[in-house]
């Protein structure tokens, strides 16, 4: 669903039908009861997804503060359940199970 920022997320949902103001973050449900909309803007989930798109990085995300609690902002990291490892750039994915990219591949022809 396309967040209020213009990005695509697979974990943002909005109701607004017949004047209802459902908005969650479904990554986020449980973890804190202070999501609001506006940590949308600092998530990378959305870019992270048209990045990469594998179905065995599993996602969790805790929003941080920063200056005293005055900035908030998405903090997200990635799992592989394939090779069973974190993931230092989720954009880039865990170098094992995409050790040949795309680049890699038009070099090689």
């Amino acid at each position: 669903m396309r967040t209020p920022y213009g990005s695509q997320c697979s974990y943002y949902y909005e109701d607004l039908h017949r004047g209802r103001n459902n908005r969650e973050c479904r990554l986020l449900i449980g973890k804190s009861d202070k999501w609001n909309v506006k940590l949308c803007k600092s998530c990378t989930i959305p870019r992270i997804q048209q990045c990469i798109e594998y179905d065995n990085l599993n996602y969790s995300a805790g929003i941080s503060s920063e200056m005293f609690g005055l900035l908030r902002k998405v903090q997200v990291t990635a799992w592989c359940e394939e090779s069973k490892s974190e993931v230092v750039v989720p954009e880039l994915g865990c170098g094992q199970c995409h050790s040949s990219t795309i680049f890699d591949k038009f070099l090689a022809e």
